[in-house]
This record gives C-alpha cells, sequence and structure tokens, in this order.
C-alpha cells in the first residue's frame, strides 16, 4: 500500500452542544457527534435529512459526508450514522465553511467504505457536488479501482469534455457530452442500468452490464487505484454520498439534485 500516513486526531474536549429536540432523530446524531453548535448548521442538516427521507433516498445511502462546520472533525462524520465510515483526512486539505479544498496533487479522504464488501454488485451510486468546473481532465472526485480493473468512480471532466461514471464496471465507462463541470454530479447503477445525472438534467443512461467491485476503499479527492491515491481533483467539494441505489431512477436523481443544491442555499455557500 502505498498510502500516505494519515494525520492523528488531536484531543478535544468537545463543546456541549444544544440540538432543538423536535429535530429529526438522526439530525440530532449527527449535529451532537460532529459538535455543531450554530443554528443556521443545525437548521439546514435537519431539513436536509427530511428531504433526503422524503425523496426515498436516504435508505439507499450508506454514507452521506455534508462537510459541514467548518474544521476537519466535524467534516469527518458520516450523517447516515456518525458512529460509522468516519473519515480520515490526509494531507491536510482545506476546511471551510464551503466545504473541503482538495490541492489535486496529495489531499484526499479515506472513508473505509469498499465496494466488494459494503456496495451490492448490481446497486450502488456515488454524489458529489463540487464549487467549481474541472479543468484538468481524467481527475476523479471520489472511487476506488481494483487491479482487475474493476471501478467505482465519478470523473467530473473526461478526456472529451464529458462527465465519466464507473458503478462495479470494466474498462468501458458511461459518459456524456458536458459543458459545465461544476455542481451537482450523481452516478447510480441498478441491475444492468448505469445513469449520470448532472445538476438537474439526467445527461445518459447505458445499459452495462456490472462486473465486479473493487476491493480497496473509497477515496474522496481522488481515486483509489488499487492501494495508490491517483487522478487527485482540484477542487472544493460540498458534500459526497456514496450507498445503493436500489430507490434511484431518473426523479430520484432529479431530486437529489434540488436537495443539495437547497442545502448549499441554507448554508450560505458560494
Amino acid at each position: 500500500m502505498n498510502f500516505q500516513p494519515a494525520r492523528k486526531k488531536p484531543f478535544k474536549i468537545k463543546k456541549k452542544v444544544t440540538v432543538d429536540p423536535s429535530f429529526d432523530s438522526d439530525a440530532q446524531a449527527f449535529i451532537t457527534a460532529a459538535g455543531i453548535s450554530d443554528s443556521a448548521i443545525q437548521n439546514a442538516v435537519n431539513s436536509l435529512v427530511l428531504s433526503l427521507k422524503s425523496a426515498g433516498i436516504w435508505n439507499d445511502l450508506i454514507a452521506f459526508y455534508p462537510f459541514v462546520g467548518g474544521n476537519a472533525t466535524a467534516h469527518s462524520y458520516n450523517l447516515k450514522n456518525p458512529a460509522t465510515f468516519q473519515g480520515t483526512f490526509v494531507g491536510s486539505p482545506t476546511h471551510s465553511a464551503d466545504g473541503v479544498a482538495f490541492n489535486g496533487t496529495s489531499q484526499y479522504m479515506q472513508t473505509g467504505i469498499i465496494p466488494s464488501t459494503n456496495l451490492g454488485l448490481n446497486s450502488g451510486h456515488l454524489m458529489a457536488h463540487i464549487k467549481t468546473a474541472s479543468t484538468t481532465t481524467g481527475r476523479r472526485v471520489m472511487g476506488a479501482k481494483a487491479a482487475s480493473d474493476y471501478f467505482c468512480e465519478l470523473v467530473p471532466l473526461g478526456t472529451s469534455s464529458n462527465v465519466g461514471a464507473r458503478i462495479n464496471g470494466l474498462a468501458s465507462t458511461n459518459v456524456v457530452s458536458s459543458t459545465d463541470q461544476a455542481g451537482f454530479f450523481l452516478a447510480w447503477r441498478k441491475v444492468s442500468t448505469e445513469a449520470v445525472h448532472q445538476k438537474n438534467t439526467t445527461q445518459g443512461t447505458d445499459p452495462s452490464i456490472s462486473t465486479g467491485r473493487a476491493s480497496v476503499e473509497i477515496l474522496i479527492g481522488c481515486v483509489n487505484g488499487n492501494g495508490t491515491p491517483q487522478s487527485h481533483i482540484a477542487n472544493t467539494v460540498y458534500g459526497t454520498s456514496v450507498g445503493t441505489a436500489d430507490g434511484f431512477d431518473s426523479a430520484v436523481g432529479l431530486s437529489f439534485n434540488q436537495i443539495m443544491a437547497d442545502f448549499k442555499t441554507a448554508l450560505g455557500r458560494a
């Protein structure tokens, strides 16, 4: 393995966080774990959880990293279940109210989510919401790749000015034309259908058969190339999710985009 040593998290005594008891219990658990005391962020998180549940997305989540709180500790927590898949940042990316800014060379986040263990062969999704358009082709905002070329990755800007995505597939990829590589990106697979959504558009679907699952963990900020972080992206990531896609279809994809747009607005992100 060629991973850089992860930064040790400094020991900190968390301030007591007061959460509105009327909030959804899952929102309360995340807010408490992440130590978020700002009432505006708390309200935005509660609305996010309620919207994800209303849209039928919540049950398909394994992990959701909303990157709120403005620091590495808060950004590491998994909204779906703060006790699982807490992220570990490597290379000291920049943390702010906007999310996590990766430098495109050496920074990423380890998730502990391994497709061969945590994702089904015929059901999976990756979502990323990024701040600016990618300017370098072939960079991965998140993903994992096994030695056998089984991929689970999201590529905002491919070699032909397109969006690329592979969910449990080989070298052939689902690519669609795009002239705007910023904002919301979602790729999902359900049985032999693979789809890509960008912002409020279903960019394309591909009847590709799933062939296998990567046996290394998914990284955010780059792709895990069978144990080697590679194809790093230089961008600020507002948030990401990983999970199944049992309840996904084009309508759900469009709803997911709106939910993320509303969350961005609620937080006052640039």
